[in-house]
């Protein structure tokens, strides 16, 4: 991170003063920004075109982290093939692991699901952001079973689904 350019406040001898006019600096150079976006489902293997009922969503963005509010409701699966994902038009792609993020994208969590069947073992859902990708994958957790991907043939054609991602976005 390159360091901002001392102010006309900056004085060495002073450390309060100093230290309120970084803080100054700091949130001007904060960037912000939000919007509304248009969440999808799809199959890893065949995208498909699901009927939709209900599909709405709001990000905010601060700095390099994305935080997006979405529900996503449909009425058939309309051809989906292989794993569940959740896309749409979100303004930026995921990072991916291994340029400074210590491994990690991003992912989320639900506030609502309807309609979701679990595997075998599995016992909770979340989701998991793919490397370099604005869309992210349903995930099945389980206390003594390895993490999977929600499957396609797991999922009703009325499927709700409501909740939130967060991720570090690809600058």
């Amino acid at each position: 991170m390159k360091l901002p350019q001392p102010s006309a406040d900056y004085d060495a001898g002073n450390e309060a003063q100093t230290r309120a006019a970084l803080e100054r600096e700091d949130a001007r150079n904060l960037k912000r920004s939000s919007g509304t976006w248009k969440p999808t489902l799809f199959g890893t293997t065949t995208a498909g075109a699901p009927t939709y009922v209900l599909q709405e969503g709001f990000w905010t963005r601060t700095d390099d982290v994305i935080i997006a509010w979405f529900r996503v409701q449909i009425s058939a699966i309309g051809g989906m093939v292989g794993n569940l994902g959740i896309g749409g038009s979100l303004p930026v792609s995921s990072v991916t692991p291994g340029s400074g993020t210590g491994g990690v994208n991003g992912g989320g969590f639900f506030s609502q699901i309807d309609g979701l069947t679990h595997q075998a073992g599995r016992t909770e859902w979340g989701l998991q952001m793919r490397s370099g990708a604005a869309d992210a994958l349903v995930t099945e957790f389980g206390s003594a079973t390895a993490s999977t991907v929600q499957t396609i043939a797991n999922t009703a054609a009325a499927t709700v689904l409501s909740g939130v991602l967060i991720y570090k976005a690809r600058l």
